[in-house]
């Protein structure tokens, strides 16, 4: 099973955090260290074909537009879901179906109405993880989004539950 975990090392509060935190999943910082454990990127509400900017541009755009300067508070979530290495070798060791089950996970921070950026990580199959940076602004309604540690561990078992569709079954003849 995997494990949802928040990033709780920064507020996520300042101007800069929209940016800061997606530069970071998509390993685009200036003098950029660590490009290589990145594997691929996407998201839902962004334009995931246009450069990275275009993706911050458009998160801060919808949260200025409901007003996030004069209501001040975090401007971002930050959610990482780390795979055990066995997951990854009963999804076949094939990259592609990781991606695939990562876009399924941020459709449901999406359909919740939150734009979301992923990015998958690691340098081998025992340090596989997905990032989520996850606006805090509602862009169908304006309101903010407040979460639990309740949240968290429903959507850790929704996750899991995709997770399951995307593992097969090998069977090993002796």
């Amino acid at each position: 099973m995997g494990v949802l975990n928040r990033m709780t090392n920064g507020n996520y509060v300042n101007e800069d955090a929209v940016k800061n935190v997606i530069r970071y999943i998509t390993r685009t910082r200036k003098n950029e260290n660590r490009k290589n454990e990145l594997l691929m990127y996407g998201g839902k509400g962004v334009a995931i074909y246009e450069p990275v900017d275009y993706m911050i541009a458009q998160l801060i755009y919808v949260q200025c537009v409901f007003g996030i300067e004069q209501r001040k508070g975090r401007r971002m979530y930050h959610e990482v879901f780390s795979l055990d290495p066995h997951e990854f070798i009963r999804m076949g060791r094939n990259v592609n179906t990781l991606w695939k089950f990562a876009d399924q996970c941020a459709q449901c921070y999406f359909d919740a109405g939150y734009q979301v950026v992923y990015a998958i990580h690691g340098t081998n199959e025992s340090d596989l993880h997905i990032h989520f940076a996850v606006s805090t602004i509602n862009f169908r309604s304006g309101l903010k989004w407040h979460d639990s540690k309740t949240d968290l561990d429903m959507r850790e078992a929704l996750f899991n539950k995709i997770l399951g569709k995307y593992q097969y079954m090998f069977i090993v003849n002796k």
